[in-house]
């Protein structure tokens, strides 16, 4: 049996080697068919290839008029994307055209073009062989055309981009650019028409070439194939005992191959995997005898995305080859990463019938590519700049961190030396340090600077890092660099914050501490004198209050303009803090120094505009001298600070030297504050109230209350000698509330001891206006908890009080004078007066000064003044008080006059409560004469 299967083999394999022949003409036949597929096919991604060009050509005209439409920066680096398929497909042609041809780029060429990997051997070959057919040439030279015109859009893109980076881009340059950006691209789309249509008739008149070429080349084919038939039956030994050999070769490499070999017999299911494929998953023939069983060894998504990508090869009747890449699962549970590539065979009628293929572990491969992935990610993603450089420095790749920080063009730095982007200031010490920490340690990190693209210094925080190769030697540098720009500028600032003035850049009081003993050493050293003059505002507050504190920090500004035009360059100016500022004048004598201060305060005093007043603001000066009034700083300002309290005290606007004595001067100011506050807690104060009379009836209709401090070694003391202390101390809202409090329980203590009706007066600080809303809650609080009906409360506040504190007293004292609380205009007349106020005000009453009433009878002109205040009030309806009325030939003036109320010595001084009780008892009181 076995003989006549080796007969008929013999004699099928003798036929085969008659037939072979004419199969060979049909295997000519057929690679001149698969030619013409070729032909046809490279045709075909020359097509395609066009879409892809149009497509881009389209995407970057349209991302290039966006970026001349709003300058976005994301636009043209979009158009700069599209852009680079033209300059690909250009090198493409030029590399395959050229003599001899450089394929390598090519390829490269047409796969940066976005082309199909699959086509590009096919587009390639076209143009090689076709490149002289007519139609082609004539589409080669419109592709050169449309070269010309990406290239007239590349320049145009470039100027738009200078212009738009330059700032210069308006609206009719823009329209400008966006009309020749149109006339390209309709130039170009008709270009890309016009090659389409050459392309595809190049298509169809290659094909018709290649049909006459297979009918010829079969006829002499035929005739080939008969001579060659008759020689093969002489040689079909040799040609089966050559395919024996080629099957054990085959067997030989199939089992010993590190790639396993797998096939897929479609129609039976059955699969066959070579013995490798079963040593690299560890499972049985059984296990993998079927396509079905690979369902579980994949994970789902691999299984169905596998076969899926197979049966669509399948159905496309593709026989190239496809590659794909999934994971298997061993027996022992660990997944492998397969690298699947097959070819699939096909019938005579295109039914698929088998894939054949291999297997290859590729997992370390991915782990390798992931682990890459990662760290490209890690080096593009990181905020740090960083350089790596080959071991003769020479930069190899930069991430954006590094190109940001620097300014720099992508790829602008590849080839640079690192040496050439840091600034001079590293030097050739410092290079030595690093080249032998490198060297040493492997590592090096400082402080450098980097040059960036504009030619400016950065500052940077830079660590070095080698890398070595496998024996050793050094490989690559890797430099990662740190802005700290920031970090110096803050650093910097903050030094300048800490030494100078934020308001007005003048050293500050720290700057001072720390300079001032310089000066006092040179001072000793040349035997030269050193004066340390003391300003301070006058009337600052009030500024302050008045116009608000922007108006105050201007003024500061001005000032100390003012002061440093006046000073020379060795003098050393600063703000000691507020409205003070101290000046240290270097070899002066004290004449020159009061001359010079007094030139200062004069250039103070020159009118200025502030917040569209004209004001005369000026200041007061103090000066102190090394050696003769002290030796060391902190005694100087001491005593200039004193002088500078006297000259306050004498009427401001003048410069005052120290003196010995004031030294005790300010002791009795701070003792005074000391025995104030003191006061205070010991409750040392007392009320006195002094009777305002009705002119007419001699009747008591108001009482003024008074604040007395009784001292337990000085006595009762006046308000006039406590109150200006108490209010520049801030006291003077503690020691008011107390006031307020204790006058509202005597009237209290007084209305329910069945006194005659009368008012009570009590006298306000600005101070305690200018906390309106506090100081209104506790004087409600107060009335309403001792009973007092508002109407018999007036408020006094004087008129210089009104003036300043306006913005802070109107609005309080409206409201007060809403719930029926009387408001009186104290020292009426004495310099402050206003109109518009009086006019807006919610005045009751208004007190003349006692100035006016002292010399009522003897001079003409304070007459005058009293007639018109007393006018003015009857004709604004508001009663008019006399104050210091001592004598009967007063009270007739002011009684002819028609003054309501009256006030003084000639009815009765402040008296304690129970006398004023027994006052206001008496029967109608007699005026004193």
């Amino acid at each position: 049996m076995g003989g006549k299967v080796s007969s008929l083999t013999r004699i099928i394999g003798r036929l085969l080697a008659v037939v072979w022949p004419f199969l060979g003409i049909v295997l000519v036949l057929l690679l001149l068919g698969e030619h013409s597929l070729q032909s046809l096919a490279g045709a075909r991604a020359y097509i395609s290839g066009n879409n892809i060009w149009t497509v881009a050509q389209q995407q970057a005209v349209t991302q290039l008029r966006r970026y001349a439409t709003t300058g976005d920066p994301a636009a043209y680096r979009a158009y700069l994307h599209q852009i680079t398929v033209h300059r690909a497909d250009r090198r493409a042609r030029e590399a395959v055209l050229a003599t001899p041809p450089d394929l390598p780029a090519a390829r490269a060429a047409l796969i940066e073009g976005r082309n199909a990997p699959a086509d590009v051997e096919a587009l390639i070959g076209f143009l090689q062989e076709y490149a002289t057919f007519a139609p082609v040439r004539e589409a080669v030279l419109l592709w050169l055309e449309g070269d010309q015109r990406m290239t007239e859009l590349e320049a145009q893109a470039a100027r738009l981009n200078t212009e738009i980076q330059a700032g210069r881009r308006q609206g009719e340059a823009a329209s400008k650019a966006l009309a020749s950006i149109d006339q390209l691209d309709a130039g170009l789309q008709q270009i890309e028409r016009e090659f389409g249509y050459k392309i595809n008739d190049a298509a169809r008149r290659l094909q018709q070439r290649m049909r006459w070429i297979r009918l010829g080349s079969a006829l002499l084919l035929c005739l080939l194939g008969l001579l060659l038939s008759i020689r093969a039956v002489w040689r079909q030994l040799a040609v089966e005992q050559a395919l024996r050999v080629s099957e054990e070769r085959y067997a030989v490499v199939a089992e010993s191959a590190n790639d396993g070999i797998w096939e897929w017999d479609i129609g039976s299911g059955k699969l066959y995997c070579s013995p490798r494929v079963r040593e690299m998953l560890g499972y049985s023939e059984q296990e993998l005898g079927f396509a079905k069983q690979l369902v579980n060894i994949m994970p789902p998504d691999d299984f169905r995305r596998g076969r899926q990508q197979l049966m669509e090869h399948i159905e496309q009747r593709r026989h190239d080859v496809l590659s794909r890449s999934m994971r298997m699962r061993t027996r022992d549970g660990r997944t492998r990463w397969i690298l699947a590539r097959s070819v699939t065979r096909y019938d005579a009628d295109g039914q698929p019938l088998r894939v054949a293929g291999s297997y290859t572990d590729i997992t370390a491969q991915v782990e390798n590519e992931r682990r890459l992935r990662l760290a490209a990610s890690v080096f593009e993603a990181a905020r740090e700049g960083i350089v790596i450089a080959d071991a003769r420095d020479r930069i190899v790749s930069t991430n954006r961190g590094f190109l940001a920080l620097g300014g720099h063009a992508s790829g602008a730095l590849a080839g640079r030396r690192v040496q050439s982007l840091l600034a001079p200031g590293f030097g050739r010490s410092m290079r030595r340090e690093m080249a032998r920490s490198l060297r040493d340690n492997g590592q090096w990190s400082g402080e450098a600077a980097t040059l960036t693209a504009s030619g400016e210094t950065r500052p940077i925080e830079l660590s070095i890092v080698a890398v070595n190769d496998e024996v050793g030697g050094l490989a690559y540098r890797i430099y990662v660099c740190r802005d700290i720009a920031e970090r110096k500028y803050a650093q910097a600032r903050i030094q300048h914050l800490a030494y100078f003035d934020p308001l007005t850049a003048l050293p500050n009081r720290s700057y001072l501490g720390a300079n001032f003993d310089a000066f006092i050493s040179t001072a000793r050293k040349h035997n030269q004198p050193l004066a340390t003059v003391f300003f301070d505002l006058d009337g600052f507050k009030q500024v302050n209050d008045t116009l608000g504190h922007s108006a105050g920090d201007q003024l500061i500004r001005r000032v100390a303009q003012r002061l440093g035009e006046g000073i020379g360059e060795g003098d050393l100016l600063c703000r000691f803090g507020g409205d003070e500022f101290l000046l240290l004048l270097p070899g002066r004598d004290a004449a020159a120094v009061e001359c010079l201060t007094a030139d200062l305060l004069r250039r103070i005093g020159e009118p200025l505009l502030l917040e569209g007043r004209m004001l005369n603001v000026t200041s007061s000066a103090g000066y102190a001298m090394y050696p003769e009034d002290a030796t060391d700083a902190e005694s100087l300002v001491r005593d200039a600070d004193m002088a500078l309290y006297r000259a306050k005290e004498h009427g401001k606007n003048i410069v005052e030297r120290y003196q010995t004595w004031m030294s005790a001067a300010v002791s009795w100011r701070h003792d005074m504050l000391a025995n104030l506050r003191h006061a205070l807690t010991e409750q040392q104060f007392q009320l006195r109230f002094q009777p305002v009379v009705d002119a007419s009836s001699n009747a008591v209709a108001g009482v003024e209350t008074l604040l007395y401090w009784k001292h337990p070694e000085m006595g009762v003391v006046s308000p006039n000698s406590f109150i200006p202390l108490a209010e520049e101390s801030g006291l003077i809202e503690p020691i008011g509330e107390w006031l307020i409090d204790a006058a509202l329980a005597q009237f209290a203590n007084w209305r329910a001891a069945g006194l005659p009706r009368f008012y009570l007066a009590i006298n306000l600080s600005g101070y305690q206006l200018r906390r309106a809303e506090t100081f209104q809650q506790q004087f409600i609080e107060a009335v309403e908890r001792h009973g007092i009906a508002y109407a018999d409360v007036v408020l006094e506040i004087t008129e210089r009080q009104i003036v300043y504190d306006s913005h802070a007293s109107l609005p309080v004292l409206d409201r007060l004078a809403m719930r029926g609380i009387g408001v009186s205009i104290d020292d009426f007349g004495t310099g402050y007066s206003s109109l518009e106020y009086l006019k807006d005000m919610p005045v009751t009453q208004i007190k003349i000064d006692k100035t006016f009433v002292h010399n009522l009878v003897t001079e003409v002109g304070d007459r005058a003044i009293v007639n018109a205040i007393i006018g003015l009030g009857r004709s604004l309806g508001v009663k008019v008080v006399a104050e210091g009325v001592e004598n009967a030939e007063q009270l007739g003036v002011l009684r002819g006059y028609g003054c309501n109320l009256v006030q003084g010595y000639l009815y009765s001084p402040p008296l304690p409560a129970e006398e004023l009780a027994a006052y206001v008892r008496s029967s109608v009181p007699v005026a004193r004469g």
